[in-house]
């Protein structure tokens, strides 16, 4: 095959486009995938490296070598599976299915051409687009799959609304499910993976984002016992193995004297790093880690070094191609989340916690997986015996009330009663550095950040929108110059960038808060109430998730006590 990738998506668009779809929808299938084979060879190629024979081994290499944005890497393990089964002739294919390969190429055009321009880009295109009828319900739910993966709620409803035409192709509703999962929906997950069974059976990727909605789900008793099911119906498959390694890391998480559970992820990471030539700095990274929580602190260290050097080595290949990463986002801060880790697994605790930093900062808007990066930064260097490695701030979140629900007779009362409980919980934080986080709202955002900032503490204040806009709920004088004045004492964020919906404002807001927090503190009146982005809806969010809370009372009545709703 040739290996020049403009040259190859010419050619192969100028064949799939003169199979009538209707008598031949595998034919068209199966150049489209050829192309995503072609593409992704001559990726390898480019880079100095021997491509393999097999597609599924070339798409993880760009992978690995960051070279695939996450929804494109989506698209094109979907076009790949379906490729498979055309080959292999698994099942028959459909015209819906016709559809959604056409037009997975035409996505997949857009993402290589940032990587190798060419004229012949424009003239593929043109007879793709002769192919595509706007019409398509494909058209329309693979638009929103972007917005989907970012958990923006209006693209996730619009996506649900589209049920019908997501259910057209078991193609497409695994790629929908999968990005449900992706953004924290697993259950409507689960919902229309059983729809796509009861419709066309149950194969290969169903299972296995079934048996991932078992796991993020919190079942993980059936999790694992799908996960041994998988491994046993497909031995030798890499996206099992990497799905299986998850669950049974996660069994451990839930319960660390599962050890059998956790040595099957180190065994099922190790052997996937190894296989893939020890360039997937995720495979690598948890095989170490894993290593690490097995005891194995010499083992660990070894593979900790090899991913150092195997993202140094991506890091120059993909400078001395001139090629740019294209995973920004969530996958761009998971790789330096990885390399982070690595880092610290093999013994250097200073640079490791630099590199976490600039992770940490540089991707703020993932607060919701940074706590649990800290978590199990903590663990792996206290088990590898990184003693220099100093401790994040123990974070105590704050909710409350403004002054209008706050008792004005007992301002001086409910001032102590905060600065009591942060006393009690910096007592209990073991030694660490404290931090306050506050959207510094007027009224008990700013008395808890007041009482943080005279004990030393530091504050970092998640703004529900830009701060000139968000000033604008605080009355001119002194309402006003205080939230400025915390403001200009805090490490801030914003967490919506205009002020289009502000209840979606202050409900981002309070997620953040309760992403970062260790600790709840809730200045609460005691009233359930029906307001979305208030101190009930938030305690209700805070005892989803499992986060200890603690309510000062808002009346002035009763002392600081644990919170259950």
């Amino acid at each position: 095959m040739e290996t020049s990738g403009p040259d190859i998506i010419l050619d192969q668009v100028r064949r799939l486009v003169v199979i009538p779809p209707e008598a031949a929808p595998e034919g068209v299938i199966f150049y489209c995938a050829r192309m995503l084979d072609g593409i992704c060879a001559a990726l390898v190629v480019k880079l100095g490296q021997k491509p393999s024979a097999n597609i599924f081994s070339n798409l993880m290499t760009v992978e690995a070598l960051r070279l695939i944005d996450n929804i494109s890497k989506e698209l094109a393990h979907t076009l790949r599976r379906m490729g498979n089964v055309v080959r292999h002739s698994l099942a028959d294919s459909t015209l819906e299915d016709v559809k959604l390969a056409i037009v997975l190429t035409r996505e997949l055009l857009d993402w290589f051409e940032a990587l190798e321009a060419g004229a012949q880009f424009d003239k593929a295109r043109a007879k793709l687009d002769e192919k595509i009828d706007p019409s398509w319900g494909v058209v329309s739910v693979v638009s929103l799959l972007a917005g989907v993966e970012a958990g923006q709620s209006d693209a996730i409803e619009a996506l649900l609304d589209r049920r019908a035409d997501i259910l057209t192709s078991r193609f497409l509703a695994s790629l929908c499910a999968e990005a449900l999962i992706a953004c924290g929906r697993p259950r409507d997950a689960e919902d229309l993976l059983a729809a796509c069974a009861g419709r066309f059976g149950s194969d290969q990727r169903h299972q296995q984002l079934s048996a991932l909605v078992l796991s993020r789900t919190g079942r993980l008793e059936e999790a694992v016992k799908a996960a041994d099911s998988l491994l046993k119906r497909y031995p030798d498959d890499d996206e099992t193995a990497g799905i299986a390694g998850g669950i049974y890391k996660r069994r451990w998480d839930r319960d660390p004297t599962q050890t059998s559970a956790l040595k099957k992820a180190h065994d099922l990471y190790k052997k996937q790093w190894e296989k893939g030539k020890r360039i997937n700095a995720y495979l690598g990274v948890n095989a170490a880690s894993t290593a690490v929580y097995l005891g194995d602190l010499p083992g660990a260290r070894l593979i900790a070094a090899e991913v150092v050097t195997a993202m140094e080595k991506r890091d120059t290949a993909l400078t001395a191609a001139n090629l740019q990463p294209q995973d920004g986002g969530l996958s761009a801060y998971y790789d330096e989340v990885s390399r982070a880790e690595a880092i610290l697994v093999s013994g250097d605790a200073k640079a490791a916690r630099a590199a976490y930093d600039h992770a940490f900062s540089t991707y703020r808007q993932y607060s919701g997986t940074i706590k649990g990066a800290k978590s199990q930064a903590m663990k792996v260097a206290a088990l590898s015996s990184t003693l220099d490695f100093e401790p994040w701030p123990y974070a105590v979140g704050v909710t409350g009330h403004r002054p209008h629900k706050l008792n004005a007779g007992g301002i001086a009362h409910i001032a102590a009663d905060i600065a009591r409980v942060f006393d009690d919980i910096a007592a209990m934080s073991g030694g660490r550095k404290m931090v306050c986080v506050s959207s510094l709202a007027e009224g008990a955002d700013t008395m808890a950040a007041e009482a943080a900032l005279a004990r030393g503490w530091s504050l970092v204040a998640p703004l529900p929108f830009p701060a000139d806009l968000y000033a604008l709920d605080f009355a001119e004088g002194p309402p006003r110059d205080t939230f400025y004045a915390l403001l200009a004492r805090s490490e801030h964020f914003i967490c919506r960038p205009d002020r289009d919906d502000d209840i979606a404002g202050y409900r981002a807001a309070s997620s953040a808060m309760l992403d970062l927090a260790d600790t709840l503190v809730a200045v609460w009146d005691g009233e359930a109430t029906t307001a979305l982005g208030g101190a009930y809806d938030t305690l209700r969010e805070a005892g989803k998730r499992g986060l200890p809370a603690l309510r000062v009372d808002a009346n002035a009545e009763i002392p600081p006590a644990p919170v259950t709703l």
